[in-house]
């Protein structure tokens, strides 16, 4: 039994390390959003500098 818990424990740990995760992991949405803007923002540039060639 003892074991088992140890094993349940250690499984937990890799799935919180996988999954990136921290209390205060809110700010994901924020990050994604402003990555989203600069990607937008990079392929209007490339837009713009292939339209001048």
């Amino acid at each position: 039994m003892k074991k088992f818990l140890i094993f349940l424990l250690l499984c937990g740990a890799i799935f919180a390390t996988a999954r990136e995760y921290a209390p205060q992991s809110s700010g994901f949405e924020n990050n994604r959003d402003e990555i989203l803007q600069n990607r937008r923002k990079i392929e209007a540039d490339a837009k713009e500098l292939q339209e001048r060639m």
